[in-house]
């Protein structure tokens, strides 16, 4: 239970956005689902008659997150939600907002029955705890799941595995690291409609299941840190260093409550504040070690290249070099061939016989 506290005082901390987000949204039209966009459509529109018929028929638990597991584990509470447990077989636990049920985690799967961005981040921050995240997420379901799904775990800095959703995971992070430039709740996606679920990829049936507790501190801290922009980052640097920090800054790391208070009133770092920070950097860590592998990999694959052309280099020299050798032994053959064709041509050259000599003395 005590996990289960901490996850209530977390989910406190999303109270103030979250009453605000209900407040703007009751003063805007709602936004008409897929099927309520063809009903009136499908009687005159042949097109929009057959995707109603595909609409009616799809699976809502087919939308989903997929990841491998690291380890078999039990469902565990998540924050904010009261939970029933289902004993099963298969186990599960039941979550339930206002005594409406949001969410299932059948501890390879998490099915979603809302999908607004609170209970997304929810499913995600579930799925970060129990899955891989170096082999990421996998989205499965309707388009707007998918996009508003991978926007979001962009944000949240985890990994997706779906090719095509790598642009929609780029905005996510571009959100986050330049949220100077768009604002630190700027929506890049449609918010998504329907049912949905979070499940693991390839699934490991064969371990034994635990219990797995969810860090509450390490959930609040990232929950934090994803509120802060860039200037956050820097005041979160000069606060940690004993560093002055401006008014603006001040502000931004005050918060409202507790909760929230990353600095004390000397502008000294709280132990929330230094939870926060230590994440930030392991974040900025990891995304350099990132950068370095790719700078090696790169070097590595130019050194490759470069020992490549050079031995490339070398083996047409002596193929060259074997090329003028064998060309100066077949000039040498032929020379020596013609030779031998032109030595019986000749006319054979006789000696002269030799007169014999005459005695030109006089007798007496």
């Amino acid at each position: 239970m005590q996990t289960f506290e901490a996850a209530k005082q977390i989910e406190h901390l999303q109270k103030q956005q979250a009453a605000e987000r209900k407040t703007l949204a009751s003063s805007l039209p709602l936004v008409p689902t897929l099927r309520e966009f063809l009903e009136p459509r499908a009687e005159h529109d042949p097109v929009a008659a057959r995707l109603l018929e595909q609409e009616k028929r799809r699976d809502p638990a087919q939308q989903s997150i997929r990841g491998r597991r690291t380890a078999a584990m039990e469902p565990e509470v998540l924050d904010g939600l009261t939970h029933d447990i289902e004993d099963g077989p298969p186990k599960c636990v039941h979550y339930a907002r206002d005594g409406e049920r949001v969410m299932t985690d059948r501890g390879e799967r998490v099915d979603l029955y809302h999908v607004d961005d609170r209970e997304i981040e929810a499913a995600l921050r579930l799925a970060e705890q129990k899955y891989d995240m170096d082999k990421g997420l996998q989205l499965n379901g309707s388009r707007e799941f998918q996009q508003r799904a991978a926007e979001i775990a962009g944000r949240m800095g985890l990994k997706v595995q779906n090719p095509e959703l790598q642009q929609t995971w780029q905005l996510g992070r571009l959100q986050t690291l330049q949220s100077e430039e768009l604002g630190a709740d700027t929506r890049l996606t449609a918010p998504a409609v329907g049912k949905g679920s979070v499940e693991a990829a390839r699934a490991d049936h064969g371990g034994d299941r635990r219990a797995y507790t969810v860090d509450a501190q390490a959930m609040q801290a990232e929950a934090l840190l994803g509120k802060l922009d860039i200037r956050g980052f820097d005041a979160l640097d000069r606060a940690s260093r004993d560093q002055p920090l401006t008014p603006e800054q001040r502000i931004q790391l005050q918060g409202h409550d507790d909760q929230t208070r990353l600095i004390d009133d000397q502008d000294r770092l709280t132990p929330l504040g230094e939870r926060v920070t230590e994440r930030m950097w392991a974040k900025i860590e990891t995304e350099r070690e990132q950068l370095q592998q790719q700078l090696r990999t790169r070097n590595i694959d130019e050194e490759l290249k470069k020992r490549e052309a050079q031995e490339q280099k070398q083996e047409r020299t002596e193929e060259k070099a074997q090329e003028k050798i064998v060309e100066r032994e077949i000039a040498t053959h032929e020379r020596a061939e013609e030779r031998e064709v032109e030595a019986p041509q000749r006319a054979p050259v006789r000696s002269r016989p030799r007169q014999p000599s005459r005695d030109m003395s006089l007798g007496g």
